[in-house]
């Protein structure tokens, strides 16, 4: 076992969804976990009372100049972690909630030596429920030894921004590391309405180039050819650029759409097959 508890980071959101986010970091910190939540300094003021036990680093740089709203960098949050962070660090959305029959932190710390560890959530009415559904999209929980904090480069990704999710477990892979898919029910999650805005193309294109530049081509399948997307998004953006017809327009980024969207259906299938799926034996 490590001297220090791993070290959970975070971004509290003051929403309607408070006391969700205040019963997830209870089952944290329940656990043995340290947490610190990554807030603009305005944010911290409205959020501090509302977690205690929680340390709060101050960002002075947020994604609000590119999408409106001051979500936080993955990127810096490594950035806090290789200053400030024990040998086991993590990242988990603000809404998982870790079920207390399960010892995860004695497990993060058997497995996680050197390694990389994710998971998805189970899908829940409410955190008492012991049935529910796995996601089989998206991840929302992760941790790794800062040994490994060199495997990802700079990107525009942001917590609680679609697809940093699918790109952070695929760089360890990538890079030859041991990574580990949990597949013990371990993190529920209450559903909840979700949106997309014009930042949403965005994160995709930067995710489609990541992995259209790093996953070897012989990966992909015939009818997903990486130099297709570049064509495809040349010809939506010309078209848009020279107000063509509605009609043209459209086509072309549904053409786009659907590339892009059976490539993140690759890249979980790539994920599964090049994770070790491992249980928690209780």
């Amino acid at each position: 076992m490590t001297s220090s508890p791993p070290l959970i980071g975070t971004s509290f959101v003051a929403n309607d969804r408070m006391d969700v986010q205040q019963q997830s970091v209870t089952s944290w910190l329940d656990q043995g976990f340290d947490v610190v939540s990554f807030n603009s300094p305005e944010e911290i003021e409205n959020l501090k009372f509302n977690f205690p036990g929680v340390t709060f680093a101050p960002q002075m740089r947020t994604a609000m100049n590119i999408i409106g709203k001051p979500m936080i960098f993955i990127n810096d949050m490594l950035h806090y972690f290789s200053k400030h962070g024990p040998e086991i660090c993590g990242i988990v959305n603000s809404d998982i909630y870790f079920r207390p029959e399960h010892d995860i932190i004695g497990f993060i710390y058997q497995i996680s030596k050197d390694a990389f560890l994710y998971g998805p959530r189970l899908e829940v009415e409410n955190f008492n429920s012991i049935d529910g559904t796995l996601d089989p999209f998206g991840f929302d929980y992760f941790f790794f030894d800062k040994s490994i904090k060199g495997t990802w480069l700079e990107t525009k990704f942001c917590l609680g921004m679609p697809f940093w999710d699918h790109w952070f477990p695929l760089m360890p892979i990538l890079a030859g590391k041991n990574v580990f898919k949990l597949m013990t029910p371990v993190a529920n999650h209450i559903p909840h309405p979700t949106s997309r805005d014009d930042s949403f193309f965005m994160f995709n294109d930067e995710f489609a180039q990541i992995v259209l530049a790093s996953i070897p081509k012989n990966s992909f399948p015939d009818d997903l050819k990486p130099e297709d997307y570049f064509v495809y998004k040349k010809n939506a953006i010309e078209l848009e650029s020279r107000g063509a017809n509605e009609k043209e327009r459209l086509a072309a980024f549904e053409t786009l759409a659907l590339f892009l969207d059976a490539l993140t259906k690759f890249v979980i299938l790539y994920l599964d097959n090049n994770s070790d799926k491992i249980h928690i034996q209780d």
